[in-house]
C-alpha cells in the first residue's frame, strides 16, 4: 500500500498559517522521487521564514491546534443554528474547513445575484457557489473564520435581510 499512497497536507488551517503557502507531501521512496521532479519544474520553493515557521509549528506544542478546533466547532454550531432558523434552506454539516455551503436556490435568485444582494443589503460577504463549479450553483459559501461576535452579527443581518426576501 505504501508504494501507492500519497499524503498531502498544509499548515493553513491547523496552524492558522493561511497565506504562507506552505505544505508537504509524504510518499514512498519511488513516488517521492517522481514528486520531487514535478515540484522542481512546477513551483518555486517557499521562502525560508515560511519553512522555519512550518517546522516550528510541527515540532512545537500542539495545544493551539485543539483550541482552534474547539473554537471553530463553536463557531460552526452558531452558524448552523442561525441557518436552521431560515426556512427553505438546506445545507450539509461541514466536517472539514471553516465554511458552510447552504443551498439558497429556493429564494429564486442566482447565487451570484444573491451574494451581491447580501453584500449590498446585509453588508455580509459570501462567495457564490457557482465559482466552485456547476454543482455549486444556487449555493453560497459562508466562512466562519471570523470572530464569534462578528459571526453573530453577520448571521443576524443575513436572517433580517432574508425576512424581506421570503
Amino acid at each position: 500500500m505504501e508504494d501507492r499512497t500519497i499524503t498531502l497536507n498544509g499548515f493553513s488551517k491547523a496552524y492558522a498559517m493561511t497565506g504562507w503557502r506552505i505544505g508537504y507531501v509524504a510518499a514512498g521512496e519511488k513516488l517521492s522521487a517522481t514528486l520531487r521532479k514535478l515540484h522542481y519544474y512546477a513551483v518555486l520553493c517557499p521562502n525560508a521564514i515560511s519553512q522555519k515557521a512550518a517546522v516550528a509549528a510541527l515540532v512545537g506544542p500542539q495545544d493551539c491546534v485543539q483550541e482552534m478546533v474547539a473554537e471553530y466547532s463553536r463557531r460552526r454550531k452558531l452558524v448552523l443554528s442561525e441557518l436552521g432558523k431560515i426556512r427553505s434552506l438546506f445545507y450539509t454539516v461541514p466536517k472539514g474547513a471553516f465554511y458552510v455551503f447552504p443551498d439558497f436556490s429556493s429564494f429564486e435568485k442566482s447565487d451570484e445575484a444573491f451574494a451581491s444582494y447580501l453584500l449590498k443589503e446585509a453588508r455580509v460577504v459570501t462567495a457564490p457557489g457557482s465559482g466552485f463549479g456547476k454543482a455549486g450553483e444556487g449555493h453560497l459559501r459562508i466562512s466562519y473564520s471570523v470572530s464569534y461576535e462578528q459571526l453573530e452579527d453577520g448571521m443576524r443581518r443575513i436572517r433580517t435581510c432574508l425576512e424581506h426576501v421570503a
